[in-house]
């Protein structure tokens, strides 16, 4: 969890910015013609070797990263987490359900295909300054953030209470001056507490079908890790 963003800056000016760290632990770096970010995306994740213990099927390493994303979501955001909880359990039964359209292959289960889904960016603040580190950052904040590659899609969940003025009106300033900026405002109705429902009728066909144009599942990535020179 980010608390501190002109330390990330920091971090990431004197990265140098190749293209290697487009995705790290505490920022993302996306522009028009990147590529999507994916449960599959490496670098957001680095499970320590501790961590990896025991994970030797698909199912373990949905659990482990589903648990590493919630724990970045603040304590007091239980809507923020309630609602990447729903958006998970609604993709994989979007996969079942539609598993006999996707392209096949003997040795692929349903729930490969959940690490080709959007990755959840909770708590994402986006630099909405010049990229000056002698001048103080501007930030906007989203609750989640998804880039399809296509589109940047913020989410704000409704909680109890008002937005302030200077969040409403940096959210209108933001949308305005980033036209291809989608925001999507999800309401108590649209998430309720007591069913288990998930507000997918605000979402596009692209956002729900994330498999289109995908061959094969982008994932899981398990072999690669239980591979890496992390663990040797």
């Amino acid at each position: 969890m980010v608390t501190n963003p002109e330390t990330v800056l920091n971090q990431y000016h004197d990265a140098g910015r190749p293209p290697s760290f487009a995705l790290q632990t505490n920022y993302a770096e996306i522009a028009v013609g990147f590529s999507s970010l994916r449960l599959s995306t490496p670098g957001w994740a680095n499970f320590p070797l501790s961590g990896l213990r025991g994970i030797d099927t698909t199912e373990l390493l949905f659990e482990l990263s589903k648990e590493k994303i919630v724990t970045r979501i603040q304590p007091f955001a239980k809507r923020v987490r309630l609602f990447v909880e729903r958006y998970f359990d609604f993709m994989t039964n979007h996969i079942a359900a539609n598993f006999d359209q996707l392209p096949s292959d003997p040795l692929i289960k349903p729930l490969d295909w959940i690490f080709s889904a959007w990755l959840p960016l909770p708590h994402a603040k986006i630099l909405v300054s010049p990229d000056d580190r002698e001048k103080p950052a501007q930030i906007v904040e989203f609750d989640l953030i998804f880039w399809t590659g296509v589109d940047l899609i913020g989410i704000q969940v409704e909680q109890k209470g008002t937005l302030v003025k200077s969040k409403r009106e940096a959210f209108e300033r933001f949308t305005e001056e980033h036209p291809q900026f989608k925001l999507i405002s999800v309401t108590r109705d649209q998430l309720p507490d007591d069913k288990p429902e998930f507000p997918d009728k605000i979402f596009d066909e692209n956002f729900l079908n994330f498999w289109s144009g995908t061959d094969l599942p982008k994932g899981p990535p398990l072999q690669q890790i239980l591979n890496s020179k992390l663990l040797t």
